[in-house]
């Protein structure tokens, strides 16, 4: 499927791209798993993470600028146009990626550890692993993890809304 910005996403890849390589270290496994992606799974990710999480039960502040529009921006809040912003978009990327980035091997085998009850792992170099109890990205609706909720959604949130739900 096509990239349409305003139609079934807030961005397109080059903008993505500038979101990442700006507000990203390029030290951190979000930036450095985004550029080793080709621009065709950017898009996936760009479409699959707004199809998923740009819906009503996100709770944004105030209303949809025309009742028929697809996406949840732009919206009228206190008399105000209120477009997509950065920042929401930024949060969109990094739920897409660390999506995708814990379907790979690596969280397949941390998860497998954690299945079977392994609570803490050392490897013998002195590096330790332990585990929760509660999966991060676990909750009743939406699989966004507190911390990513916190930083990019919330102040967009409607005020009764309270960490993630």
């Amino acid at each position: 499927m096509e990239l349409k910005v305003g139609v079934n996403c807030y961005l397109d890849v080059a903008y993505a791209d500038e979101l990442i390589n700006s507000r990203l270290l390029s030290s951190s496994k979000e930036y450095k798993y985004w550029n080793d992606l080709d621009n065709n799974s950017k898009s996936i990710i760009i479409l699959s993470t707004t199809e998923t999480y740009d819906v009503d039960s996100m709770g944004y502040v105030g209303i949809k600028l025309n009742k028929e529009q697809p996406l949840q921006f732009p919206r009228l809040y206190n008399n105000k146009i209120i477009e997509c912003p950065d920042k929401i978009k930024l949060g969109y990327l990094l739920i897409g990626i660390n999506e995708n980035y814990l379907n790979s091997d690596d969280y397949d085998e941390i998860s497998s550890l954690k299945a079977n009850g392994v609570k803490t792992f050392k490897d013998g170099s002195g590096a330790s692993i332990e585990f929760n109890n509660q999966d991060d990205y676990s909750n009743n609706n939406l699989n966004i993890n507190n911390k990513i909720f916190n930083k990019y959604f919330k102040e967009y949130a409607h005020p009764n809304l309270s960490g993630f739900y």
